[in-house]
């Protein structure tokens, strides 16, 4: 499980920019895009960036300016402009900090892309940029470049092209690709050995246009879980299978956010008024003795088992104090019998 964050780009005014269903449709695509892969994605919350000179057009500094707003170190920050943004000089495009990365931008349309229907935060080139953020290479990596040249074969795919070999060897499409249903290249060219490439067209990591993006490929599934697992900075960003919280205080102020794929036990918790808790698992929620829910805080246990929170209500900027204290709960929230209730006051 990964922690995403979203930021919503608008114009100053508050105006423009992506519906709540164009961003529940974003977030499905990733889902259907990762799920395949072992790869699922928790929503840590949604906020919104109003500024005319980011929603309008970004250049290559003020990118560099936005994904440094509302940044987290515990997810990876997804900021989502608007559908007509230009983007630097272009009708559209996408930008990950990093292979791998913790931010990524997504904005404008597929109008210089020879796909004028697509706007790109709700479509694959969202995919696209994650892959870039949970360590994939563009599959024409190294050709590009410059610096290597992977044959089509793929027998030098562990040191060259985009270092997975279940991608045949990629030259770099450069949008060069017949719209659906064909979605074949319309370029030719030759490797090293003589022999034509033959490309994928419809893998995401590839420049074919975006009405022909379909699927990653099991290798790159492969790749991107060991990146997760070793790169010491995407770590963060993983939810953990269990977790335990023990003599834990959150201050006055606070808005925090615990969760896991399973299990959430609480021991000796106390949420501060005006502080605001909020406890997510995949399975259960134990609650034990001594939690103590103060009054003007804002406390909340529940159970998601979806692959990707797809409501944006669920965004940490909309949870208000609960003067009630009251425990808002799902299924498998459990306070044991042999514990002492929570206390409120």
């Amino acid at each position: 499980m990964v922690r995403i964050f979203l930021h919503i780009v608008r114009k100053s005014d508050g105006t423009g920019g992506l519906t709540p269903q164009e961003i529940n449709t974003a977030l499905d695509i990733l889902a259907n895009d990762f799920a395949p892969h072992n790869i699922c994605f928790y929503l840590l919350g949604i906020d919104e960036i109003n500024n005319d000179n980011f929603y309008n057009s970004l250049d290559p500094g003020e990118y560099d300016q936005l994904v440094k707003i509302n940044a987290h170190n515990n997810a990876v920050d997804i900021y989502l402009l608007g559908n007509n943004t230009i983007w630097e000089t272009s009708s559209g495009g996408g930008r990950a900090v990093g292979v791998p990365g913790k931010a990524l931008a997504v904005g404008g349309n597929g109008l210089d892309y020879n796909a004028p229907s697509v706007n790109f935060p709700t479509s694959h080139v969202l995919s696209h940029e994650m892959g870039h953020c949970l360590g994939l290479h563009h599959t024409h990596h190294g050709s590009q470049e410059g610096n290597c040249n992977e044959f089509v074969n793929g027998s030098n795919c562990g040191v060259c092209g985009d270092f997975v070999c279940d991608t045949p060897a990629d030259p770099d499409l450069r949008f060069k690709v017949s719209p659906p249903p064909n979605c074949q290249w319309l370029d030719s060219k030759l490797d090293p050995k003589g022999d034509p490439y033959v490309p994928d067209e419809h893998i995401i990591m590839s420049y074919t246009i975006p009405t022909c993006m379909e699927y990653l490929t099991p290798g790159q599934g492969i790749r991107m879980r060991a990146i997760l697992q070793i790169d010491t900075s995407m770590q963060k960003v993983i939810v953990p299978e269990n977790l335990v919280l023990n003599n834990l205080l959150i201050f006055p102020g606070d808005t925090i956010l615990y969760d896991a794929v399973d299990t959430i036990k609480v021991y000796n918790v106390t949420v501060e008024p005006t502080s605001s808790l909020t406890l997510r698992a995949g399975k259960q929620i134990v609650i034990s003795s001594n939690t103590y829910i103060k009054q003007g805080s804002y406390f909340r246990a529940y159970i998601d088992t979806k692959c990707v929170a797809t409501n944006p209500a669920n965004s940490v900027k909309t949870k208000k104090p609960n003067k009630n204290n009251i425990l808002t709960a799902k299924n498998n929230i459990i306070i044991p019998q042999s514990f002492k209730p929570i206390h409120f006051y």
